[in-house]
């Protein structure tokens, strides 16, 4: 998690993140991670990593996101494949 790796706090991490949005000179996607950041903030439990790859899913209509992490299942609603197949982990 960046805010560990860094020493700091999620609301830290969030500004220096919209202070990134705010240059003009980086390329990325802008509107992703503008829908990213607010996340970030409010799911503590959940990393960049998590969050970005639930709305790459999103955005490219691969939906419902399949995935092992229970935090992505349970937070933001991704699908455990072993429950698909009623597996009983």
């Amino acid at each position: 998690m960046l805010e560990r790796g860094h020493h700091t706090t999620r609301p830290v991490v969030a500004e220096a993140l919209r202070s990134l949005l705010a240059q003009p000179a980086f390329s990325f996607d802008r509107a992703l991670w503008t829908r990213l950041i607010p996340i970030y903030e409010t799911h503590p439990k959940l990393s960049c990593t998590d969050i970005f790859l639930s709305l790459d899913a999103e955005r490219h209509d691969a939906l419902p996101l399949l995935t092992f992490d229970k935090k992505l299942v349970t937070q933001l609603g991704a699908v455990d494949p072993g429950d698909m197949l009623g597996d009983d982990r």
